[in-house]
């Protein structure tokens, strides 16, 4: 038996707080995962804005919204085991973390990189969404543009002249 696993044998509820500490930790970095792999997704969404390549955005745009299932998904599990963090380590919110274990104050600094990336993910959607919105401004101007063709709406010289619809074959 570790020395760790004495110190959680003698202390009563030990063994679940560590768990729900374990559990909590893990969810955290799936959590953080997806909102990295969801960054790499608004760059590259961004990068084919830019380029005006908008239709290939769309793949992009698809990918992004599984992906913000699965936050969704994992933040439906993460919620009540926050709330069983929140109390078997009650210290750690407050903001003291005074007594935190090391592993609590991992979870501590994950929650706020967390945070960070949540506001950086907000940002890039942001740039995105201005970025298609400027191209379809200059989407509507080209529109605009084609419409005000001087040859469309115009007859053909040729279309007033009475042309016959029935031909005679006899002769």
């Amino acid at each position: 038996m570790t020395a760790a696993q004495k110190r959680l044998k003698d202390k009563p509820g030990a063994w679940q707080r560590a768990a729900i500490l374990k559990r909590f930790q893990e969810l955290l970095y799936a959590q953080q995962e997806r909102f990295r792999l969801y960054l790499e997704v608004l760059d590259k969404q961004g990068d084919t804005i830019e380029r005006g390549r908008v239709e290939d955005s769309i793949v992009y745009v698809e990918i992004a919204e599984k992906i913000v299932m699965e936050i969704f998904s994992i933040q439906k599990v993460m919620g009540p085991l926050e709330a069983m963090y929140r109390a078997a380590y009650p210290g750690s919110y407050a903001g003291t973390g005074y007594g935190l274990s090391e592993e609590a104050a991992g979870i501590q600094r994950l929650i706020s990189v967390l945070e960070q990336l949540k506001t950086e993910a907000v940002g890039r959607s942001k740039r995105n969404k201005a970025l298609l919105a400027k191209w379809m401004t200059a989407l509507r101007f080209d529109i605009q543009a084609l419409r005000k063709n001087p040859y469309t709406g115009r007859r053909s010289v040729y279309s007033s002249a009475g042309m016959s619809s029935l031909l005679d074959m006899q002769g």
